[in-house]
């Protein structure tokens, strides 16, 4: 691009750039903007409903975990598996009928899912029918969208979450309630947070290269960080969790500077690396920052 372009942002810029023979850049400009603002406010959104949980407030945590969970991420995902698809519908004049979440079917969200594991590399990992199933299923015995629902509305007539008599949904909720909804948050949140992880380390990927010249424990650490997790998730892993992933834990290759020796990432070694950014050499008894 040669031509100067003048001092205009946002659609304006977008619209130079089309009718100037740019539609390439303009397509970057769209892909990069609408990334950087999706995760961003993924990210509010996820902060402050861990905020409200670590506070008790469990009904406004569900509320708030409902739009990046199942719109935020869901666009991110399609983003990453279909580019140019989303690009050219989210820039038109129906990008409001021809995005909207609600009316993308479940099997179009399904195959949106699949790719988007495809692309992050991580599809022999994670089974994406329970993807699915954690955000959008209402029939899900360990799924979010029934918290989602009842914590966004006072009556549900579901017949997989109706609304008992005389109640509200969520209102008179006693210890033994609150124990319930932080179990659930707890053992369905890191797994799905792991998976946004990847797929928005995925889309960055897409335009940018990570500085090799130093240790970057930041991957190594969110699958070490899931890894401790599963021992307390109460549903089976093996339902979404492949061996592979497992096997991969035992794959990390670190050698101690000291003795050059192969560091084991036993159970302490993990939870040192993701709580204190430590490791330890057990052959020399080393400790490193990392």
């Amino acid at each position: 691009m040669d031509k100067k372009i003048p001092k205009i942002a946002g659609r304006d810029l977008i619209d130079y750039l089309e009718k100037n023979g740019y539609k390439k850049e303009a397509n970057i400009f769209i892909y990069k903007k609408v990334f950087a603002a999706l995760v961003s406010d993924f990210c509010h959104f996820t902060y402050e409903a861990l905020m409200c949980s670590k506070k008790g407030k469990l009904t406004v945590a569900y509320a708030l975990l409902r739009k990046p969970l199942k719109d935020n991420l869901f666009y991110l995902e399609w983003l990453l598996a279909y580019p140019s698809e989303f690009i050219k519908l989210i820039n038109n004049d129906n990008s409001s009928i021809n995005i909207a979440s609600e009316k993308i079917n479940e099997q179009k969200k399904k195959d949106i899912i699949k790719m988007a594991l495809l692309k992050a590399k991580i599809e022999s990992w994670i089974d994406p029918q329970f993807i699915y199933e954690m955000r959008y299923d209402k029939k899900s015995e360990f799924g979010m969208e029934p918290y989602f629902q009842k914590a966004n509305h006072l009556i549900t007539t579901n017949p997989h979450f109706t609304t008992e008599n005389c109640n509200f949904n969520f209102i008179f909720s006693g210890q033994e309630a609150m124990v319930s909804q932080w179990d659930q948050i707890y053992s369905i949140l890191p797994f799905l947070l792991f998976y946004s992880f990847h797929i928005v380390e995925s889309l960055v990927l897409t335009f940018a290269e990570r500085d090799n010249s130093c240790f970057d424990s930041t991957v190594t650490k969110t699958m070490i960080g899931l890894n401790l997790c599963l021992e307390k998730i109460p549903w089976n892993a093996n339902i979404v969790l492949e061996n592979a992933f497992i096997d991969r834990i035992g794959e990390f290759e670190i050698i101690c500077p000291n003795c050059n020796k192969r560091i084991k990432l036993t159970k302490r070694n993990q939870r040192n690396m993701y709580l204190k950014n430590t490791i330890k050499c057990y052959y020399c008894k080393e400790e490193y920052s990392l």
